[in-house]
Order: structure tokens, then C-alpha cells, then sequence
């Protein structure tokens, strides 16, 4: 795999391993630190404070009425902050469609207001919904760590990265509840020459508006750009070996968390594509 260097910009060091970016209505930037137990704020000045803390923060996302939801993977909970970052309270429950929740990793909120996560287990990883009337539905079970996860933008599909098989799957929402456990392939991820596992996990997924899905490939130091039709079509240098997550700021820019190791140090770049 030849990697393409791009313009890719260090916005700033960490003393622990990134994840999470979001960005508010005001162009602020956040991000989470696992090991640091915190919500990171990177205002439009460059200036970074302690927005919020938890737990163990991982994937993040910013509501309309611009409430963070975070995945903890302590709490085995989505939690919910006020947009000062007051605790608000959880937003899914210890046990979701009659399954416990273990490892709540990523997330994301659709135009419905439904809400999906990932659980990222071995072996036993699922893939959760809560929808806007509290329905609860298990998407799907029995996964190797399911990790990042995204939505088209017709919301027909969702796209979920599958960690230790090093691959993107896809979901098809408009079947049935009982048929969406039913997946296909998207793509089989470039592998790590070393052989060993940890060397290739796709974690953090983005979709931009030209149909663009951006993969965090984690110990590959890189981000993966790959079509809808299930084609590579870069392979970009993240800066970082252990790339966790990646955000569009616009069809060609992206920012970019992970770090050196873990629990760190970490880092937040810009990449433009």
C-alpha cells in the first residue's frame, strides 16, 4: 500500500491518544481523550480547554440543538452534555433490545432523530438503534468489534467498520427489522504486511457529500478513501500510527484524531485530500 502524503497539518499534540471529533454550529472543534477521561474543546483561536469530563469518551456527535452525545466505554453508556457541557444524562440504557450493552464505541444521530451505536466486543460486537419514539432494535450481533459508523445520505444504508475483519459492512434499513441483521461486504481493507492483527483495524468511518467514505485505518498510519461501489481509491499518511477517527469539514478536508500509542501521546491533524 503506497500511502499519499497530502497536506496534512498537526493542529495540536496531546498527552493522550484522540478521539471523537465534532464540530460545532460555531466552527469549534472537540474531541475526546480516552485514557484522559475528558471532552477537549479547540475554539476558532486555537485555544484548547477541558469542555467536559467522563469516564472513558470515545466516539462523539453534536445534536441540532447542539447537545454532545458521547460513547463512554466505561460506562457502557451514550451520555448526554448540555452545549456547555453540563451532564445531562444517558442517552441508552445498560441493557438496549434485551442485550446488554458492554463497550459503546461510536454513534450517530440520523434526520429522524434515531439514534445507532456500535458495541465493540470480540467476536460478540453489535450494533444498536434507538429510535426517536424509544423504540429499541438490535441491528445486528455476533460482530468482530464493530467500530465506526455511518449513514448514506439517503438514509438507506448503514455502514459499519467490522475492526479484526478489516472491512467495511453494509446494512440495508429499508428491509424489514428482521432481515437488517443481513449484511454485505463493502470492502476488504488493504492488510498489514506484519501479519499481526492490531496492525490493521479500520476504526472512525465519515461519508462527505460526493459519496466519499473516509476510514480511519488504525496501525496502517492512514485514512483509506474508498467509493460506495466498494473501491480504494487512496490511501492517505495520517501522521499518526494509531489513526482512530476521522471528521469532513468539507468534501476535501478532513480532521483526523489518534496518536503515537495508547494511551498515548496523542494528536489532532488536518488533512487535506
Amino acid at each position: 500500500m503506497n500511502l499519499i502524503e497530502g497536506r496534512n497539518t498537526k493542529l495540536l499534540d496531546t498527552e493522550f491518544y484522540t478521539e471523537g471529533p465534532a464540530l460545532d454550529a460555531e466552527g469549534h472543534l472537540y474531541f475526546t481523550m480516552l485514557s484522559g477521561g475528558a471532552i477537549m474543546k479547540r475554539s476558532t483561536n486555537g485555544v484548547v480547554t477541558t469542555w467536559a469530563k467522563s469516564d472513558c469518551p470515545n466516539g462523539q456527535i453534536i445534536l441540532k440543538n447542539q447537545e454532545h452525545l458521547a460513547c463512554d466505554s466505561k460506562l457502557g453508556r451514550v451520555v448526554r452534555f448540555s452545549e456547555s457541557g453540563a451532564l445531562l444524562g444517558y442517552a441508552s440504557p445498560e441493557v438496549c433490545a434485551g442485550l446488554r450493552v458492554n463497550v459503546p464505541n461510536d454513534l450517530l444521530v440520523d434526520a429522524r432523530g434515531d439514534l445507532y451505536f456500535t458495541d465493540s466486543i470480540r467476536h460478540h460486537g453489535s450494533v444498536f438503534k434507538i429510535a426517536a419514539d424509544g423504540k429499541e432494535e438490535l441491528i445486528a450481533t455476533g460482530l468482530d468489534y464493530p467500530n465506526g459508523i455511518e449513514q448514506s445520505k439517503d438514509g438507506n444504508f448503514l455502514f459499519v467498520a467490522e475492526s479484526y475483519q478489516n472491512r467495511i459492512i453494509r446494512f440495508d434499513l429499508r428491509k424489514p427489522a428482521a432481515q437488517r441483521k443481513e449484511f454485505e461486504v463493502l470492502i476488504d481493507l488493504p492488510a498489514n504486511p506484519s501479519g499481526l492483527e492490531i496492525g490493521n483495524l479500520p476504526d472512525g468511518i465519515a461519508l462527505n457529500n460526493k459519496g466519499l467514505l473516509a476510514v480511519a485505518h488504525y496501525g496502517m498510519q492512514a485514512v483509506q478513501l474508498v467509493n460506495l461501489q466498494g473501491q480504494l481509491l487512496a490511501s492517505y499518511d495520517s501522521g499518526m500510527p494509531c489513526t482512530s477517527n476521522v471528521l469532513f469539514l468539507d468534501d476535501e478536508t478532513l480532521v483526523v484524531t489518534g496518536g503515537y500509542a495508547e494511551p498515548g501521546p496523542g494528536a489532532v491533524f488536518k488533512l487535506e485530500l
